[in-house]
């Protein structure tokens, strides 16, 4: 029961985590709909969006410094993992809003293995980090942990690549968003699209650059893309 209730403070932790990185990917994308419901920005506005996605960052370790359940040392080695993989989820986010924001000017194109490595700092952190903060709470020893992290890590990237490919051929995403490709609206640089410009003969690869700057909601373009 104790173990049990620890975990529940660790997982609201995680969950705000989690509500945090949704509010400002969905802005940062310029994204419609999420969960079926129209984006938090469209509804509130863009001030109210990213003021809640800023709060719900800190609000996670507030609530554990301010909880009596767990020892010093674990709050510190818990503080020191977040703030480690909220630095990775940056840069890895920043990685992707450099590819997607350059397909008009060619200039920067990813490898595969460079996509992976982005997706495991963004996509991939929330399963890692969420391990880790549970190997703490239950005083795991450090190797295990690192295990257990890394096959989250690989759930996480794993999990990504699946639903880009559903974003592009999910019968789901046209009843909850009303088109295919929402990722092509977007502009991202998904691992489809990513191996697609890296072998794609070069009248093939001019017009999904196109296709990708335009952030078209058109679906004739979308499909053309896809």
């Amino acid at each position: 029961e104790s173990s049990d209730f620890f975990f529940f403070q660790a997982e609201d932790g995680i969950r705000d985590f989690c509500l945090s990185r949704g509010l400002g990917d969905v802005y940062k994308r310029q994204s419609l709909v999420r969960r079926d419901k129209p984006c938090i920005h469209l509804i509130y506005g863009i001030d109210v969006s990213m003021n809640a996605g800023n709060f719900m960052y800190y609000a996670p370790m507030h609530r554990i410094l301010q909880s009596q359940t767990y020892t010093k040392d674990q709050k510190y080695e818990m503080m020191k993992t977040y703030t480690e993989e909220m630095v990775a989820l940056h840069f890895g986010q920043g990685w992707d809003i450099c590819w997607h924001n350059n397909w008009k000017q060619r200039e920067v194109l990813p490898t595969e293995n460079q996509f992976l490595q982005m997706v495991s700092h963004k996509t991939g952190v929330l399963a890692r980090m969420s391990t880790k903060l549970a190997g703490i709470v239950l005083n795991l020893d450090q190797q295990t942990i690192q295990k257990l992290s890394q096959f989250a890590e690989t759930i996480g990237v794993a999990f990504q690549i699946q639903d880009d490919i559903l974003n592009l051929e999910g019968e789901e995403y046209v009843a909850t968003k009303g088109f295919y490709g929402e990722d092509i609206h977007e502009g991202k640089a998904s691992l489809i699209v990513v191996h697609c410009l890296n072998n794609a003969n070069n009248t093939d690869k001019e017009r999904l650059y196109e296709i990708l700057a335009m952030r078209t909601k058109d679906q004739n373009l979308i499909n053309e893309a896809i």
